[in-house]
């Protein structure tokens, strides 16, 4: 205990307002900008936090002095109960200050990180989605034309909607046969 306070002590932390932190990564690969991978081992840290000021930003910032990750990668942070054995997502301030105040009493809380990548989007602005949606269009209507021809704007008011037959519901409805969609 003499060791915390000594350490509260040269950070400059009130001792009121101090709360250790034991933070643990797990094994990842780290997906860095030039391309290369990297593999990062378990890790284990705790240092002493402010915790009426501290922030989930300031917690990544100190994860990266010890450890590395790719700009395509994001921290999932998870504070750990060890009474009930159960783990609850931090994703905001909010949710990190009231963690800090459900363990007010021990002034320290375990928390668990791990390095995913980010979600891509499917349909993004891509040259190459919109070429291979385009391509499923055309062979979906029937209409072979070449993917990067301009496509002529829908008229929704000219459409007609025709019902499906009671007994064809919920029955299979072929779109595409396996050779078209080998084609495709």
């Amino acid at each position: 205990m003499r060791l915390l306070f000594f350490f509260v002590a040269l950070v400059r932390i009130d001792p009121d307002v101090a709360f250790r932190l034991c933070v643990r990564t797990s094994q990842f690969s780290a997906k860095l900008d030039d391309g290369s991978s990297v593999d990062v081992p378990r890790k284990c840290v705790e240092w002493v936090v402010d915790y009426s000021s501290f922030t989930l930003e300031m917690l990544e910032l100190e994860l990266s002095k010890w450890i590395t990750w790719g700009k395509c990668q994001e921290l999932k942070i998870y504070e750990f109960d060890p009474s009930s054995g159960d783990e609850r997502e931090l994703m905001d301030d909010k949710t990190l200050s009231l963690a800090f105040s459900e363990k007010h009493t021990s002034r320290r809380m375990v928390l668990f990180v791990d390095v995913v990548d980010k979600p891509s989007d499917l349909l993004g602005n891509s040259g190459v989605t919109e070429v291979v949606m385009s391509s499923v269009a055309d062979i979906g209507s029937a209409q072979a034309h070449s993917s990067m021809e301009e496509h002529d704007v829908i008229d929704w008011d000219s459409l007609d909607i025709i019902p499906i037959p009671e007994e064809q519901i919920g029955a299979p409805v072929t779109l595409m046969d396996e050779d078209a969609m080998y084609e495709c």
